[in-house]
Parts: C-alpha cells; sequence; structure tokens
C-alpha cells in the first residue's frame, strides 16, 4: 500500500495535484492519441477515483484539449508537461501520468492498451496482457 496522499506534479511545479486514495489501476497506453500528446511510443496511466483527486495548486496553470468527442487531456501552460486524461467512458476515474507521481507507486502495471496501435521501434513488457479494438480493453492473446 502506498502512503497517501500520493502527490503528483508538473516538470516545473506550477501544479500539485493529491490523491487521497490508493490507485485503481497502473497500465501502459499505446493508442495514437497519446503517442502523439506525449511524444513517446507509450504513456503509462494511473486511474484513480475522481472524487479523491484534487488539484492543490495551480489549477489556473492547468489547460484542458478535447481530444475527442468523449474526452479530454490536459497540460501545464508553464511548462506544457502533459498530466491528466478524463473520458466520459470512464467519468468516475481520472487517469494521471503515472511519471508525474513524486513518490513510488507501489501497484504494479497490468496490461497494454490500444496494444494493437503499438509501435514498432520499441519493446514493451511482453509478460503483460494485450489488449486493442476499438474501445482499446479487448483480449489480443
Amino acid at each position: 500500500m502506498n502512503e497517501l496522499p500520493l502527490t503528483a506534479s508538473c516538470l516545473c511545479g506550477a501544479i500539485k495535484i493529491e490523491v487521497q486514495s490508493q490507485p485503481l489501476w497502473s497500465a501502459h497506453c499505446h493508442c495514437r492519441m497519446c503517442q502523439k500528446a506525449h511524444g513517446a511510443a507509450f504513456v503509462t496511466w494511473i486511474g484513480v477515483a475522481k472524487e479523491k483527486f484534487s488539484i492543490v495548486q495551480g489549477e489556473a496553470a492547468l489547460i484542458w484539449y478535447a481530444s475527442s468527442t468523449q474526452g479530454k487531456r490536459a497540460h501545464c501552460t508553464n511548462c506544457g508537461t502533459p498530466m491528466l486524461f478524463w473520458a466520459e467512458r470512464w467519468s468516475d476515474e481520472m487517469h494521471i501520468a503515472r511519471s508525474l507521481f513524486d513518490q513510488s507507486i507501489s501497484l504494479p502495471v497490468n496490461t497494454h492498451a490500444f496494444y494493437d496501435s503499438h509501435v514498432d521501434w520499441t519493446i514493451a513488457d511482453p509478460h503483460l496482457p494485450k489488449r486493442g479494438g476499438p474501445d482499446g480493453t479487448n483480449p489480443l492473446d
């Protein structure tokens, strides 16, 4: 178990986040939107209960972008750090980029989401289940 609250912040420290509960899950997302938004092969997310999530500093520096009709992403306007994802499909959750947490999170990554969009120029953990399809969560194995 992780000691609470969990804290996360952007590169410049303008935005600080607290989570008052244990993470629900952690997954590597290989969707094209995550790849483009983060400039990376995949993004590792932590899902937390939205009601236990709060921005404790710098909310004015956080800008939201509607990346689809059902979802939006947030980044810091000062340093550009991509930070959050929220979607109607998981409306009771907030997704936080795992690398932003200020402490080690004891929950292991449990799956590859949208793996059918993965890039061929890197290798991710081959032992994790691979999910894909239109919603990114259908078994591919």
